[in-house]
């Protein structure tokens, strides 16, 4: 269903070892769809976005803060329905948040990940924060926002729980998927929405679990 672009943008610099936001889009925007009405994907809840978007924000700034995809206090004791649903939570911060609340928040963490791009340098802590709901005063947070929330249990963004955190939501989109083929029309324009957004979301891990900055 996805092509790669023939020739990829070229990612340089320091911020390339860490993987900043803009380069999780980047990523999402090397790889095209081979049907026009796939390029810009309708989330549940009226949103719409680009799948590169979806991998630059799943994790970082949307999910449940202290409520990771995979649990390691757990070990080897969690099912796949436990991941799953913990997936689909994550999932949900994004994808069925009101949509007059969060469109005016994407608005800004979107112009952010323009001047990330634009300057080629990570946006402070600071300002991401701020966007999601902090408060910070003298530099420092007095207010934690969703984004140091979320840093503060995010064992889904390292190895080995990156790769399970990515396989997670790869399955339940190919679920999506194969759901979508038994429909037309509208209907499985809906569901193919649905499992794109799903697998653009478990991406996030994904490029992280190959990123140096995560790695060391």
């Amino acid at each position: 269903m996805w092509t790669p672009v023939e020739e990829a943008k070229p990612m340089t610099g320091e911020d390339c070892v860490d993987f900043c936001s803009f380069e999780h889009k980047c990523i999402g925007e090397n790889i095209e769809s081979r049907q026009a009405e796939l390029k810009h994907l309708e989330l549940h809840n009226g949103v719409e976005m680009a799948v590169g978007q979806i991998i630059a924000f799943a994790g970082d700034f949307y999910g449940v803060p202290n409520h990771p995809i995979i649990n390691p206090s757990k070990g080897m004791n969690q099912t796949d329905s436990d991941r799953q649903q913990r997936f689909l939570v994550a999932y949900n911060s994004l994808a069925r948040a009101p949509k007059e609340i969060l469109q005016k928040e994407l608005s800004k963490v979107i112009t952010a990940l323009g001047s990330e791009r634009q300057t080629g340098a990570s946006i402070r802590n600071e300002e991401w924060d701020q966007i999601t709901g902090g408060k910070w005063l003298g530099g420092l947070p007095i207010k934690h926002g969703r984004m140091l929330k979320l840093a503060q249990d995010n064992c889904d963004h390292f190895l080995p729980y990156a790769k399970d955190a990515y396989l997670t939501g790869h399955l339940l989109a190919l679920n999506k998927a194969r759901e979508a083929s038994e429909y037309a029309g509208n209907e499985r324009k809906r569901l193919l929405h649905e499992a794109l957004s799903l697998d653009g979301f478990a991406c996030h891990f994904l490029t992280d679990s190959f990123s140096s900055g995560h790695i060391r």
